[in-house]
């Protein structure tokens, strides 16, 4: 690995930019761009370094970063032609923001956590923003609302519009009543396009409050928007420890119960603060005693979160669910609470494990095998399989977004010819 970009690298790129920007001698592509022609090459730029980060590619991130580096040397070598500033002005200006936005590092004030230091930073960039406003004689005192980039992504903006709104009381008490207000603006859009002429302006600007109220609900329920557009996952099964399983050798089943026993100690409490909902799916006559107990304690502790539905079967085999799911039909069927003729694919259903919980649409096998062992055989009869040669505890969130792509690039006939 190279060593850190030092001083005389840094000197050297600029120099490159000096040269690729010569009226007479430099490059002629470079020498026409204006800020903004190279704006959205800046952005791209900086979105390319996200997306390194997502995947996971170092060699790749090291590369975006140079370049959202240059995009930086260029607008400042611009500006710098121009009279305004340079990049040693650049350099400067955010090392003193630095400086005065962390005065708990720089000077003796303290801080006791990080949260007291969000309240601190936003006072500070508060503070920031009446100064600019008294110094450019603005007409208007400076709004908690000043600063917000109108370049940002629509939903990316109106999170930080609404965060911003937030810190001064102007919000709403709880979720239930931000959906009540997505209703409310439902039924407006209901009625312009149910208008005897259609004012499409209207309806764009309908349409727009009803995204900036889905934007709100994912705010109260600590969601991100974007992610959730990206991903839109709902339910997640992991398959943590089959029937099968108990047929290993004892030292290995105790091993494996031991790193069980574990995670539900390290994991289910940041569960719970991401607004994880975990539950349990298998045979839980088979587990020992305080197992049981710990997975009906994380069950009700995180029963009324609603972000993610984090299922994990558990002493889990897809045939033995049928057959429990079976055998208690036909119990039923016997003491004469179910009429056999009643019994149908909705009854079974009925009787698993998930009833409650929708069919998967993807199931994913990593490590290189080709078979689905005993995992949701009845759930699984319209689902898109995946096998990939990843070993489990290497899939990241590149490979999920790699699954994601294709299985949009799928077409689902569910039996029928299109």
């Amino acid at each position: 690995m190279s060593s850190s970009v030092t001083p005389s690298n840094f000197e050297r790129l600029v120099e490159i930019m000096s040269r690729l920007r010569d009226p007479d001698t430099g490059c002629p592509w470079d020498v026409e761009q204006t800020f903004a022609t190279i704006a959205p090459y800046t952005i791209e730029e900086a979105y390319e370094v996200a997306d390194a980060v997502e995947r996971g590619d170092m060699d790749e991130l090291r590369d975006e970063l140079g370049d959202l580096l240059l995009q930086v040397v260029f607008h400042s070598r611009m500006a710098e032609e121009a009279g305004m500033f340079d990049v040693e002005d650049v350099a400067n200006s955010i090392s003193e923001k630095m400086l005065r936005r962390h005065p708990h590092v720089f000077t003796d004030q303290r801080i006791d956590n990080a949260e007291a230091q969000t309240i601190a930073w936003e006072d500070i960039k508060a503070a920031e923003r009446d100064n600019k406003a008294k110094r450019t004689g603005a007409k208007h005192p400076a709004s908690v609302l000043d600063g917000v980039a109108n370049g940002l992504p629509a939903l990316t903006r109106a999170l930080k519009l609404q965060k911003r709104a937030a810190r001064v009381g102007f919000d709403w008490a709880d979720a239930r009543l931000v959906i009540e207000k997505f209703r409310e603006e439902l039924d407006e859009l209901d009625v312009e396009l149910n208008a005897n002429t259609l004012d499409q302006s209207r309806v764009q600007d309908e349409v727009g409050d009803l995204l900036f109220t889905c934007v709100n609900i994912a705010r109260q329920l600590d969601i991100d928007p974007e992610s959730a557009l990206r991903h839109g996952v709902r339910y997640l099964t992991l398959f943590g420890f089959s029937s099968e399983n108990w047929k290993r050798p004892k030292s290995e089943v105790a091993d494996l119960m031991g790193l069980l026993r574990l995670y539900l100690r390290r994991e289910i409490a940041q569960l719970d603060r991401n607004g994880v909902r975990v539950r349990f799916i298998g045979d839980r006559a088979k587990l020992d005693g305080d197992i049981v107990a710990t997975i009906g304690e994380a069950e009700a502790k995180t029963r009324g979160n609603v972000r993610l539905d984090l299922v994990v079967a558990l002493s889990y085999g897809g045939r033995d669910e049928i057959v429990a799911a079976a055998r208690h039909l036909a119990t039923e069927a016997a003491a004469g609470r179910l009429p056999p003729e009643e019994i149908d694919e909705r009854a079974l259903e009925g009787a698993l494990y998930t009833a409650d919980i929708p069919d998967p649409d993807v199931i994913v096998r990593t490590s290189g095998e080709k078979r689905i062992s005993n995992f949701l055989l009845w759930q699984s009869a319209y689902a898109e399989f995946f096998f990939i040669d990843t070993l489990w505890p290497d899939f990241r969130e590149k490979d999920f977004d790699a699954v994601v792509c294709e299985f949009r690039t799928r077409e689902r006939r569910y039996g029928t010819t299109g």
